[in-house]
């Protein structure tokens, strides 16, 4: 075969790139995007628009970003007729499989549809904070049902349970500490 020995007169030396100026100013200035490794993955036209879109405009923002879905049909490209456009994405929404970014269907002020996309790594950080809070509303709980258990006067709960978190006592021991009778709870 010709092309294949570095002897051979018809293999590649060298290749010379002409690389447009602005594509070298993105590039040095660091303003190009990069693509999830997932993205190469999707199968489908329509899915690698949404990710391109969703990429360039949510980012990494915190509370995401919402698009109206005419919105998105238009920043496609897609030439599907915009009824069934949204019935396609609103099976992405369901099916939320977007590399990076989970879809969610929504509505704007105005009442259009709309996604609203939100990068995956600040789902994870809500949902810790989410159940940190129902840790503190359980442990919360519990305490009050240990108190009024105790037979203590449910009037001086909030007060016994402030004290109790202000002086660095851990939360999750109020109810034990206060089941014991003979315990004097902070006031």
């Amino acid at each position: 075969m010709t092309g294949e020995s570095p002897e051979d007169p018809e293999q590649l030396k060298s290749l010379t790139l002409r690389v447009p100026d602005w594509l070298l100013e993105g590039i040095m200035g660091g303003h190009v995007l990069t693509l999830d490794r997932e993205y190469f993955l999707l199968t489908g036209g329509i899915e690698r628009a949404i990710y391109r879109v969703a990429r360039k405009h949510a980012g990494n923002q915190p509370k995401g970003w919402v698009c109206k879905m005419e919105t998105l049909h238009i920043k496609t490209g897609s030439e599907s007729p915009f009824k069934k456009f949204t019935f396609r994405l609103r099976e992405m929404c369901r099916a939320d499989e977007l590399p990076r970014y989970a879809m969610k269907e929504t509505t704007t002020q105005d009442g259009s549809p709309a996604v609203l996309f939100i990068d995956r790594a600040f789902l994870a950080e809500e949902v810790k904070e989410r159940r940190a809070a129902d840790a503190g509303q359980r442990h919360r709980e519990d305490g009050r049902a240990a108190w009024v258990d105790a037979e203590r006067d449910p009037r001086a709960f909030d007060q016994a349970w402030s004290a109790w978190i202000e002086k660095g006592f851990a939360p999750a021991e109020f109810a034990s500490a206060c089941s014991d009778k003979r315990a004097v709870m902070p006031s």
